[in-house]
């Protein structure tokens, strides 16, 4: 039986939440099958969706040191300002950040995939985003507009306008799983 770090163990358990094409498509990639996602979901010191909102402390012993902590505008944090994003960078998703915000008095919340750096576009010709590449606030900065079609916390399918033209992507704690045009 494979062994597993706590990074490998908790990145599969994450990948275990992922719609089914997206997961076998990255389980190819990188040489595995589902049944290293399931004894990594075993192995994981954290159970999502259930202990998401674990302490930060919980993520440093699992993933290591943030990769990068910033402190949250109040437009970002809302009702949990003043609060920090502790960003930890990911084997399988080497472009994001795994982050999880954390309020002054220590919850965590808004628990997720964000890109390392801002979007900046000129242009965007929606039908070439891609599963696995985009993040749902990443699309938010380039859509028109956006709203929750279906879903909760850390599953949810959004509606989204560029132009004249409707989108729906489906995201698993922020990350792109599904891309249709709708209309």
């Amino acid at each position: 039986m494979r062994a597993y770090s706590r990074r490998l163990a908790f990145e599969l358990s994450l990948l275990n939440l992922m719609d089914g094409e997206v997961r076998l498509d990255t389980l190819k990639r990188i040489g595995l099958d589902v049944s290293d996602v399931l004894r990594g979901k075993e192995a994981s010191d954290l159970r999502l969706p259930e202990q998401a909102a674990s302490p930060v402390g919980a993520y440093v012993k699992v993933l290591g040191p943030a990769a990068l902590v910033r402190g949250l505008l109040e437009s970002e944090a809302g009702d949990f300002a003043p609060s920090e994003a502790h960003c930890f960078s990911l084997s399988l998703w080497p472009h994001l950040y795994w982050v999880v915000n954390r309020a002054t008095d220590g919850r965590s919340w808004g628990v997720g995939f964000q890109h390392q750096g801002r979007i900046m576009l000129g242009e965007l010709e929606p039908d070439h985003i891609q599963p696995m590449l985009w993040t749902r606030d990443a699309i938010h900065s380039v859509a028109d507009d956006h709203a929750i079609f279906d879903g909760w916390e850390e599953s949810i399918v959004e509606r989204l306008h560029f132009g004249s033209r409707e989108y729906e992507g489906a995201f698993v704690f922020g990350l792109l799983q599904r891309w249709r045009r709708v209309g």
